[in-house]
């Protein structure tokens, strides 16, 4: 049977929090950033479940702008859309650091890549991925890429 790889994403995106509610306390809220989110669909699973902040960080500023058009209509106020480049943004550790402290200024329990990695050469998502779990991501954390 072939499936749709949004619903692969989505199911595989669920476990990812299941295992990050359960290695949390319960008090604690999580929070998320989407690289290269764009529109897409698991925007509305992250949002439900990172109420401490969901970041969407794109380039392409007319998606995030539907976005907040969207959050606003909704009354939605845990999304906070970046419009940045994320190959610039984590790019160094310097770079990094700095993202980090002019956002939200706390780490991020998971970052997601969903179709967007690929914007980046392949020599550089080493260095990327290191900057993020270096700099970015909170103890008990993960980085899920499509």
């Amino acid at each position: 049977m072939l499936r749709n790889d949004k619903v692969d994403i989505g199911e595989t995106l669920a476990k990812i929090i299941r295992v990050l509610h359960k290695d949390q306390p319960m008090d604690k809220p999580l929070k998320a950033l989407s690289a290269g989110s764009s529109s897409e669909p698991q925007f509305k699973i992250l949002e439900s479940v990172f109420y401490e902040g969901l970041y969407l960080m794109d380039i392409e500023k007319k998606a995030l702008d539907m976005i907040e058009e969207q959050s606003k209509r909704r009354y939605i106020k845990n999304i906070y859309t970046i419009c940045a480049d994320y190959n610039k943004v984590f790019f160094s550790s310097k770079s990094s650091k700095i993202f980090l402290k002019k956002s939200q200024q706390k780490k991020i329990n998971l970052v997601t890549f969903h179709h967007s990695l690929y914007y980046a050469k392949a020599s550089e998502w080493f260095d990327i991925l290191k900057n993020i779990y270096d700099e970015i991501l909170d103890v008990q954390s993960v980085i899920h890429a499509v």
